[in-house]
């Protein structure tokens, strides 16, 4: 196809479910300078126009729409693109950068001037040897007008950035005869990038050599630029969704319980910001041994089998984020104090444990919430209790309530090795279910949308979720005493 005086070729892959790659023509290609121009890069094709969002794919079901978007999308880039456009070039810098290498990092606390290369980490250090990487800051991305594109060697990287401290420090390790890497970091953009000169020859004395000699043999090394991914918790937490949506990162959280309900809890408390800050924790209190009869409703493993459920599932989250400030506590809860936390929730579906949890919350600070999820005795049916404030109507207050389920196990009921072992077959889908109607109380409260003591109650068939207002109980023995 034709648009103007450009020629742009249209290739499709082989599978036709993407759009096609659009490549400038070799009779266009004078018109554009590799690198320089936004959206546009080498490929093994030639020079690409990057026009869609890596998301979008081809509609064979209406393929004159398709068509008109890939028309449509080239034709605004060869409008809107101009050379060395820096407010086009920057925000997909990365890009540009063109890194052979992703590098992470969790510097919440500042960038560092050195950090040690280990695996795939940049590490903070205090301590300075000829291992350290330093990080020099800028203000922002430097222009790359007039600059050879992508950088390849020290005099690229000299010239582009113009920074007197990145100068004597490449020259420093270049008379060193030393592997050379740095470290970029834009105040303005926030963005962390490097590259990497390794020396192919090995290390002589060369002091005798002339200017020439010595110039050919510090330029035989290769290049390998690379990206690094600051990864904050803030940045980790917010990564798919918007940055207005409520989370849980202020508040101090004790899950009491870590069977079914609390397991699947965890989890999703996790990635809702429980325990994302230095200054607040998510704690995860039972002293419970997790067994083989327990996994098949269970995010524990057979490894965790005979260990403590709590010291696990501590385990666990932080084998998946090291950052989460978390604790476990495996012993009972009467050995517990519950006065450091801001929001408490019992998944234990044990009565006892929470007569005993909601006499003690009514001490507590009134700005503390107490949540309540529990499975009901035949499985069809996930319950979560929330008391707002220490003020409000308590769980005893519901135990007299028109909504209380009086527990009542069916004589037909499995048993496991003994009398006391009665236990409701139910799947995971339903501890789930009942973590997920949970987590739903807690962000309709973190927005504010729960005042009084609530009770909400979800139908597994039907998936209907119902609640009600549980009113103060006059003869309440809890309540009367606070």
């Amino acid at each position: 196809m034709h648009y103007g005086n450009v020629e742009i070729e249209l290739f499709f892959k082989k599978d036709i479910l993407t759009f096609p790659i659009a490549i400038i023509g070799e009779k266009s290609k004078s018109f554009f300078k590799a690198y320089h121009f936004p959206h546009m890069s080498i490929t093994s094709l030639g020079l690409d126009i990057c026009y869609h969002d890596n998301s979008i794919v081809f509609d064979t079901t209406n393929i004159q729409g398709s068509v008109k978007f890939v028309i449509d999308s080239l034709k605004q880039i060869l409008n809107n693109v101009q050379e060395d456009d820096m407010d086009e070039i920057v925000p997909e810098f990365k890009s540009y950068w063109d890194g052979d290498k992703n590098y992470f990092c969790n510097f919440e606390k500042g960038i560092p001037t050195l950090v040690f290369r280990e695996n795939n980490w940049l590490r903070e250090t205090k301590i300075y040897n000829e291992n350290c990487i330093p990080i020099f800051e800028i203000e922002s991305v430097p222009n790359i007008q007039g600059i050879n594109w992508p950088p390849e060697t020290r005099d690229d990287i000299i010239e582009w950035i113009q920074n007197e401290k990145v100068s004597k420090e490449i020259k420093r390790k270049a008379k060193l005869f030393l592997d050379t890497t740095i470290v970029f970091y834009t105040r303005k953009e926030q963005l962390l990038f490097g590259i990497h000169f390794i020396y192919k020859s090995e290390i002589k004395v060369i002091k005798h050599k002339n200017e020439a000699q010595r110039k050919a043999f510090l330029n035989k090394y290769d290049t390998v630029r690379f990206w690094v991914n600051n990864i904050t918790r803030k940045k980790v937490l917010q990564s798919n969704i918007d940055s207005s949506f409520p989370d849980l990162s202020n508040y101090d959280i004790a899950v009491v319980g870590g069977g079914t309900i609390g397991s699947n809890l965890l989890e999703q408390l996790v990635r809702l910001g429980a325990g994302n800050t230095v200054n607040h924790k998510i704690a995860i209190i039972d002293n419970d041994i997790y067994m083989p009869e327990n996994y098949s409703r269970h995010t524990l493993s057979f490894s965790s089998f005979g260990k403590n459920k709590a010291v696990e599932l501590r385990n666990n989250i932080l084998s998946s984020n090291s950052f989460i400030n978390i604790e476990s506590f495996s012993y009972s809860i009467t050995n517990y104090s519950l006065d450091t936390f801001n929001m408490i929730i019992d998944t234990t579906g044990e009565e006892n444990i929470t007569d005993y949890i909601n006499r003690k919350y009514k001490t507590l600070d009134n700005k503390t919430v107490l949540i309540i999820a529990w499975i009901r005795t035949d499985g069809k049916e996930v319950n979560c209790l929330i008391i707002p404030n220490t003020k409000a109507p308590c769980h005893e207050c519901f135990k007299y309530s028109k909504f209380y389920f009086r527990k009542d196990i069916p004589e037909n009921f499995p048993k496991r090795n003994s009398c006391s072992s009665v236990y409701v077959p139910f799947p995971i889908i339903v501890s789930q279910q009942a973590a997920l109607l949970t987590c739903r109380v807690i962000l309709d409260f973190v927005n504010n949308q729960i005042a009084n003591t609530m009770f909400y109650t979800q139908d597994i068939e039907s998936g209907l979720i119902t609640y009600n207002k549980i009113e103060l109980y006059e003869d309440c023995p809890i309540c009367s005493e606070n």
